[in-house]
Order: structure tokens, then C-alpha cells, then sequence
């Protein structure tokens, strides 16, 4: 019998589409992770194939990662956990109050109830405290947060000394804002207006975040309809209101004030070049830092932060 008979009499045969993925890494990773090809094709050119895969393969839903408040009774919280058997690991021991839940009970449970409503704790993924942890070197008399709903990030710095304000166009995210300032003892004056109506806001303050509307790309485990819901178009306008914000808050900020851009995406196309983008009109500005952080085996949200100084 020729080698083409046995092939072809042959049941374990591959059927061409998946000899076709098989030869093509980039196409494998589209069809067996379910992601769109655009997507795959521009991550995979930004970040090349080890970092790209790991992107695509570990972005699954996990356990339920806290932020915990200690001056809340947030101690208390954490030996309430150890007496009701619920498991918690610290995955990140530099994030110092960041613990995940292996199990995720329910807010209203009996233990997580009563300190959820003290403000013992504050759901937040790793990569939006490690902003708050950044932040918080930087903070001094006055703290601008913009586009700031539901408030996660402002209220994980140390504002207790310094005025501080909040700033979101949507109403409808206001009201839970609120609530969570107030839920955990954070003294913030919310604004309901545009980042673009904020220059006196942004002229008086010394420590900034910026957390523009973005693609989420850096959190499809919780919204996995997105890979299919966004365009490369999509990616390209949000870069562009992205620009935008940073271009007039780096305009208006005043010398020696500090910005963090924080978006909740690894598109180069919303990070990096929005952030080259806008200091190519604002040579008086530097880059302190800028860190790009990728999901993990643990649950950890793909990530972008930039700190700017005006000089």
C-alpha cells in the first residue's frame, strides 16, 4: 500500500483546517483560544510570540482579588477569614493589602457582609493597585482623579492630608462612586463634568491620574464578549479621545506636577504611542516611568501605566 493510500484510509488523517492552524502559530492561537485575527495579528507584532501568547492564553477568569483597608478593621476581616475556613493566598507580596480569595463568596454573605459595608475591603484587581501603589509616591496637597468611576483608584491612596477630587461625565456612575467613598471613610469631592471642562481642576493639582475610556483588552476574563464586540477601528478612535485628554491635561498641568496614564489595555496603539503622541506636543514634560504588565496564572489584569512630570 503507497504512503497516499494509508493517508488516506488512514482515520487519525488531519482534516486541512487543522494541519492549516497547526503551521501557523499566530493562526492556532485564534482558532483555539477564540480570539479574532486582528487582534492576534497586532498584539503578536507589538510583543512578539512568547509575550503574546502568554497574553492570549491566560486571560481566564480566577478567584476574587482584595484590596484591603486596615484602618477599616481590615485585620479583623482577614481573621474573620481564617475562622470561617474561606482560603486566601497574597500571590503578590509587593502589593502589600492585595489578597485573593480562592473561593468567591457571595457580598452578601455572612462574612463578607458586615466588613464589605465598614470598608474593610475594596474588590480591585492586582494591576489597578499596583497604579494605586505608584500613585501614592507622588501624592502632596491636591489629587485630581479623571475619568475617575467607580473611584477604585483614588481611593487606594493616602489622601487623608490632602484635598482631593474626582471627576466623571457619566451621572449614572456617580451615585456608586459615591457610595464607595463613603463606604470607605475617603474624603472626595465628586464632579460631574468632561475632562475637557476640568482645566482649573487639573491646573491646581499636583498629582493626577488619568484612566481614559480604553478597549479593556487587558480584561477580557471578565468580559470575554469584547474580543468579538471591538474593531481595530474601535482601538483607533479610542486612541485618538485618548490623546486628546492627555495632550489638554499635559497642557494645563502646572510645573513639577505629576500624571499617571492608566489604561486598562496593552495596545500599543493606545499606550505607548498615545503617550508619545502627546509629549511630541508638550516637550516640557518627561516620562518618570512607564511599565506594561501582563496577565497571569493568578488572575492579574493586562496593564499600562505611564508617569509623566511637567518640568
Amino acid at each position: 500500500m503507497s504512503e497516499e493510500h494509508k493517508t488516506r484510509a488512514g482515520a487519525k488523517a488531519s482534516p486541512p483546517l487543522c494541519r492549516s492552524v497547526a503551521a501557523n502559530t499566530q493562526e492556532r492561537v485564534a482558532f483555539l483560544d477564540a480570539y479574532p485575527h486582528w487582534l492576534v495579528e497586532r498584539i503578536w507584532h507589538d510583543y512578539g510570540p512568547q509575550e503574546a501568547t502568554r497574553f492570549f492564553t491566560t486571560q481566564d477568569a480566577k478567584g476574587l482579588f482584595l484590596r484591603i483597608h486596615r484602618e477599616n478593621d481590615g485585620e479583623s476581616f482577614l481573621k474573620q477569614l481564617d475562622i470561617d475556613g474561606i482560603a486566601f493566598s497574597q500571590p503578590y507580596p509587593e502589593i502589600k493589602e492585595c489578597i485573593l480569595l480562592h473561593e468567591t463568596p457571595q457580598l452578601q454573605s455572612a462574612t463578607l457582609a458586615p466588613f464589605y459595608e465598614i470598608g474593610a475591603f475594596y474588590i480591585q484587581n492586582p494591576a489597578s493597585q499596583r497604579v494605586c501603589g505608584l500613585a501614592n509616591q507622588f501624592v502632596r496637597k491636591n489629587v485630581l482623579d479623571l475619568c475617575a468611576a467607580p473611584g477604585g483608584k483614588i481611593s487606594g491612596l493616602q489622601i487623608s492630608n490632602a484635598k482631593a477630587f474626582a471627576v466623571e461625565a457619566n451621572s449614572n456612575r456617580i451615585p456608586l462612586m459615591q457610595e464607595n467613598f463613603t463606604r470607605l471613610r475617603k474624603t472626595v469631592e465628586v464632579l460631574q463634568q468632561s475632562v475637557l471642562d476640568s482645566a482649573t481642576l487639573v491646573s491646581n493639582a499636583d498629582t493626577i491620574i488619568l484612566d481614559p475610556p480604553c478597549s479593556g483588552l487587558g480584561v477580557l476574563a471578565k468580559h470575554p464578549e469584547k474580543r468579538w464586540t471591538l474593531s481595530p477601528e474601535d482601538a483607533d478612535r479610542l486612541a485618538r479621545t485618548q490623546t486628546e485628554m492627555l495632550h489638554f491635561c499635559l497642557q494645563h498641568m502646572q510645573k513639577n506636577a505629576v500624571l499617571l496614564y492608566s489604561v486598562c489595555t496593552i495596545d500599543k496603539t493606545e499606550t505607548e504611542r498615545v503617550v508619545r503622541s502627546a509629549l511630541d506636543c508638550n516637550d516640557n514634560t518627561r516620562i518618570i516611568e512607564q511599565q506594561t504588565f501582563l496577565p497571569d496564572a493568578f488572575g492579574h489584569d493586562a496593564h499600562y501605566v505611564a508617569i509623566l512630570q511637567k518640568s
